[in-house]
Order: structure tokens, then C-alpha cells, then sequence
């Protein structure tokens, strides 16, 4: 799936790792799911129930309606706002 067609969540998702320095399996762990289902969400190949995406907004503040929205402005303003600073001199 190409990158820009994927959801705001799925998008944010893969930034939250990044920002983490998370590997996919780290990253299931932390939102208590199976790797395999964490990979489909990030990758835009699945899209979260209900009570699996209001878990990860608890652990990781994307907001549940991002699964439903292929903003790209929204995605990159967020993507923006998740990315880690200039690293200092």
C-alpha cells in the first residue's frame, strides 16, 4: 500500500514507533496486541475495532477517528507534531 494512501491512524502509528525507537514487535507489546495484527495496522492493511483503537488513543493519544481519515494535511501536521526534534550540537 503505498504510503500516502494509508489512514491518518496508520500513519501515526508508525510515527509513534519511530518516535519511540520501537521495533513492531516492542511496539505490540505496549498496546497489549499480537504482532502480526500490530504490523496490519501500521502497514494501513487492517484498521482497528472499536475497543482495540480506543486502546491505542490510551496509550498512545492518536485519536480513534484517524482510522476513518485519509487527510493527508491532517496526517502530515501530526506526523510533524510526533517527529523527534533537531538533535542538538
Amino acid at each position: 500500500m503505498a504510503e500516502n494512501s494509508k489512514t491518518v491512524g496508520a500513519r501515526l502509528l508508525l510515527a509513534w514507533r519511530r518516535a519511540g525507537e520501537l521495533t513492531q514487535l516492542q511496539a505490540s507489546l505496549q498496546l497489549e496486541m499480537d504482532p502480526t495484527r500490530y504490523s496490519s495496522y501500521e502497514t494501513g492493511r487492517g484498521t482497528p475495532n472499536l475497543q482495540t483503537a480506543r486502546r491505542i488513543e490510551d496509550k498512545t493519544s492518536i485519536p480513534m477517528r484517524t482510522w476513518t481519515e485519509p487527510d493527508d494535511d491532517l496526517a502530515a501536521d501530526l506526523d510533524d507534531a510526533l517527529s523527534p526534534g533537531p538533535a542538538a550540537a
